[in-house]
C-alpha cells in the first residue's frame, strides 16, 4: 500500500513538474539571416512598387487567408493546411484581393474562394487592372 502511495506522489511530482516547466525553456533557435531570399525580396519591392494602393504580404498561410465554405470540410484543409500564398495582395483594410503561387493547390483553393491568383507578378498586375477597370476592386 505504502508503494502505491509513494508511487502516486512521485507521478503527481513529475505531472506538476512537466505543467510547471515554461514554454521559455524551448532552446537552440536562432533569428534567419533573411526572411526573404533576394529573388523574394526583389518580387516583394516590384510588387508594392506596382500595387502601391494594395497592401503586399510575404509568405502567408494559405489558411490565413481563405477558408473551406464547409467548417469541418477537414479534406479540404488538408489539402492547403502546410501550404503557403508566395504574396498576399489585400486592400488596405486587409481584406485579401489576390496572390500569386507558383503551386497549383494554393491557387485552384484562392480561386475558388474568389481571390485574383496568379503565378507571377506581372500577370497579377494585368489581372487586377482588368479588374479594377471592370468595378470589381
Amino acid at each position: 500500500m505504502k508503494f502505491f502511495l509513494l508511487l502516486f506522489v512521485v507521478s503527481a511530482l513529475f505531472v506538476l513538474i512537466l505543467l510547471l516547466k515554461k514554454s521559455e525553456d524551448v532552446k537552440g533557435f536562432r533569428v534567419k539571416r533573411r526572411f526573404l531570399d533576394e529573388r523574394e525580396e526583389k518580387e516583394y519591392s516590384a510588387l508594392s512598387e506596382a500595387l502601391s494602393d494594395y497592401l503586399v504580404f510575404p509568405k502567408v498561410r494559405v489558411l490565413d487567408a481563405v477558408v473551406p465554405e464547409k467548417r469541418n470540410d477537414f479534406r479540404a484543409l488538408g489539402k492547403v493546411a502546410s501550404k503557403r500564398i508566395d504574396f498576399l495582395i489585400t486592400d488596405k483594410k486587409f481584406k485579401p484581393i489576390a496572390a500569386i503561387s507558383r503551386d497549383e493547390t494554393v491557387l485552384h483553393a484562392c480561386r475558388e474562394a474568389g481571390l485574383v491568383a496568379e503565378t507571377s507578378r506581372s500577370r497579377l498586375v494585368s489581372a487586377l487592372e482588368r479588374e479594377a477597370f471592370a468595378g470589381r476592386h
